[in-house]
């Protein structure tokens, strides 16, 4: 058991919350750089820039957060932020076309996208 006054002398209220919850300030700029691809994906396909493009440059952070829930299970970084999440990028094998939607397993922080035709596609699709 944890003492709460020693607790009160070590910890803010603020330190407290982050320590539980996790950072509310996402840098997905940290996300794109430690993302991990797989199923043909690669920084350099057509469609992961797409993606990255769409979200660092259009999309806001409410807009962010919900693509974090949709992928984790949360809308929160973890402690020492996004670049300590290992976060997956998947191409979808089983359903090219342009109808599918994204899936994700949030037990392992995958997001299996279909490889879409355009990036108006992949933006609507999301």
């Amino acid at each position: 058991m944890v003492d709460k006054q020693v607790l009160a002398e070590i910890l803010t209220p603020n330190d407290l919350e982050q320590l539980i919850c996790g950072q509310r300030s996402l840098d997905f700029n940290e996300l794109k750089k430690y993302c991990i691809y797989a199923n043909g994906f690669t920084p350099s396909s057509p469609l992961v820039k797409w993606f990255w493009e769409i979200v660092l440059e259009e999309w806001n952070d409410e807009q962010r957060r919900a693509l974090l829930a949709f992928t984790t299970g949360s809308d929160r970084a973890p402690v020492n932020g996004l670049k300590a999440m290992k976060f997956y990028f998947i191409k979808d094998m089983e359903n090219a076309n342009d109808n599918k939607l994204p899936t994700s397993h949030t037990c392992f922080n995958q997001l299996v996208v279909p490889e879409y035709s355009t990036k108006e596609i992949l933006r609507s699709k999301l």
